[in-house]
């Protein structure tokens, strides 16, 4: 493969480049590709395709990178949109990448957890994020110059300002899911990739890796509250927990569901009443709902000390109700209000730091910048 990837790393700089955009889909992770693509489709006056690296997610006027057809259009396409550090053999500085990446959160990344890491180095890429914290995260991990990283918040987060369509997706997953009993609330756990841990702990579905969970307790707390949970482990997870199967009130919400309703997280985000995270990106993200967020970190200890964080102290800089104890958990889930002053004081100063806008107009600023490239 390594050969193969040179030969067309080789064909990049030959290949002359037409003026059409070519979205990447290389990991199930591809909110914030999706949502661009379908604004510039929306346009309908730019030449526009959608490449998956994953041949099994191909879909109909899609293509599979590593065949002719997607190969091709990756080789003679203009722009290159990613949202993941992928691809790094192309050679040709012909070519304009444009990197949404996948969250912005709190775990190190590139250089900083690896200093043989191999980065895209072109002259034409540049990143898309939401503030300058962001930035300088970025510029250091990925040893971009900061001109490189353009402030203008994230496609995805646009999505969740969409209130209607959040409740129908709502109602669209419920009614697949055949949920006919209305409770008061409803918490989505969206955890990040924490393997070395997981495999440890996978027994009698403890997937909040809590040292003495007791999932018949949790069921019974969340009856008790008339609380619905919906859980989404990290795809690379999710093979751990085979033997997860939905309850009466927990719901597994993985990748194979969302594809058979054509359906994204972000599609729905938006409508459930808190989020339940560890070190993902997505509280971040969810921060803009000003909606309660509990943050489940009862590995801190290991997981700061095998992966890393970028920001210290983590209390500070992570979102939402930091909670470290499997009791203090339910005792949370039994509360009518998860958040006190305090928190909500937090709250609005973390999202002044991470978002620099906190509206819907993402994709338009992205646009404003790059419409004259992708002419």
């Amino acid at each position: 493969m390594l050969f193969i990837k040179k030969i067309i790393g080789l064909l990049d700089l030959l290949i002359p480049k037409k003026n059409m955009s070519v979205f990447i889909a290389n990991k199930s992770d591809v909110s914030n590709n999706i949502e661009f693509y379908n604004y510039l489709l929306y346009k309908n006056k730019y030449k526009v395709f959608w490449i998956a690296t994953n041949k099994y997610l191909v879909k109909k006027n899609q293509f599979y990178l590593y065949s002719f057809k997607g190969l091709w259009l990756v080789l003679r396409s203009k722009n290159l949109f990613l949202c993941h550090d992928s691809l790094t053999f192309l050679k040709s500085n012909h070519r304009n990448i444009f990197n949404f990446w996948h969250g912005i959160g709190l775990k190190k990344m590139g250089f900083l957890i690896n200093e043989n890491y191999k980065s895209n180095n072109l002259k034409k890429y540049f990143f898309f994020l939401c503030s300058n914290i962001d930035q300088m995260e970025f510029s250091s991990a990925f040893g971009l110059n900061p001109n490189q990283i353009k402030i203008t918040g994230l496609p995805r987060n646009d999505k969740l300002f969409n209130t209607e369509l959040q409740k129908a997706n709502l109602k669209k997953l419920n009614n697949f899911l055949k949920i006919n009993i209305k409770f008061k609330k409803i918490f989505f756990y969206l955890p990040t990739f924490r393997e070395n841990v997981r495999k440890n702990k996978n027994k009698n579905k403890n997937f909040f890796l809590f040292d003495d969970f007791n999932y018949d307790k949790l069921v019974s707390t969340l009856k008790k509250n008339n609380v619905l949970l919906f859980v989404r482990l990290h795809p690379y997870e999710d093979r751990h927990f085979k033997k997860f199967t939905n309850s009466y009130n927990i719901f597994n919400i993985n990748d194979s569901l969302l594809n058979k309703i054509n359906l994204d997280i972000y599609d729905f985000l938006g409508s459930v009443d808190c989020l339940i995270t560890d070190y993902s990106s997505v509280a971040f993200d969810y921060m803009l709902l000003d909606k309660p967020i509990i943050s489940v970190i009862p590995d801190i200890k290991i997981y700061s000390s095998d992966r890393g964080l970028l920001l210290e102290p983590f209390n500070f800089w992570l979102p939402g109700k930091i909670i470290s104890t499997f009791d203090s958990f339910l005792s949370l889930l039994s509360k009518d209000y998860i958040y006190n002053d305090e928190d909500w004081k937090k709250h609005k100063l973390m999202k002044s730091i991470r978002h620099k806008y906190q509206d819907n107009k993402s994709c338009e600023r992205i646009y404003n910048i790059i419409k004259n490239d992708i002419k």
